[in-house]
């Protein structure tokens, strides 16, 4: 995906960057899997690929470049199903607390599509992925997948699941949670 096509030289700067600030760990923590703060993962990426950097930015990217927008996310690798924050509607919450499970989702759908949209729009991007680095032991791995709207022809409230904390959905493409006391947005990310 975008990673790939990054010239050898902004590659080979970024994991060379990310070894530096995972061999860092060691100093404080005695843990094998190294550490990665979210803001020195969003720097290190712009600074060695050459993107500009949005995370500062209450939008769908925390970067650009060309007409590619990026999401950026660092977490634990884990042994299968793990839900990661993509977005929060704390600004928006008048727009869905006094909805049903039903309604909510359908909000939080439309606000998410929204803002992919004018992060698109702002940016003249028309491609959008995560780039995702995930930590286990001894080392860091790198994966990309795609951004997705969601999508309301598929959409699904899961019923069994939902709660009066958590509305449960998915679409064609992911699995989601809606953490309601947030107004926090999660996506199944399988790593």
């Amino acid at each position: 995906m975008f990673f790939d096509k990054q010239t050898k030289e902004e590659r080979e700067n970024y994991i060379k960057l990310l070894q530096v600030v995972g061999s860092l760990s060691n100093l404080f923590s005695e843990s094998k899997t190294p550490y990665l703060y979210y803001r020195a993962a969003e720097n290190i990426f712009c600074k060695a690929l050459n993107a500009n950097n949005l995370a500062r930015g209450d939008i769908s990217f925390d970067a650009f470049k060309g007409n590619v927008g990026i999401g950026l996310k660092t977490f634990v690798h884990g042994n299968g199903k793990k839900y990661e924050k993509i977005a929060e509607f704390n600004k928006d919450i008048d727009k869905f607390k006094d909805l049903d499970a039903e309604g909510t989702m359908r909000k939080i759908a439309e606000l998410r599509n929204n803002r992919i949209a004018a992060a698109e729009r702002a940016h003249g991007t028309d491609e959008k992925i995560y780039h995702i680095v995930t930590r286990k032991n001894g080392k860091f791995e790198i994966h990309e997948e795609e951004m997705h709207y969601i999508d309301f022809n598929t959409l699904k409230l899961d019923k069994k699941k939902t709660t009066d904390k958590n509305i449960f959905f998915k679409d064609k493409h992911a699995n989601y949670k809606f953490y309601i006391a947030k107004s926090t947005l999660y996506k199944v990310t399988v790593k």
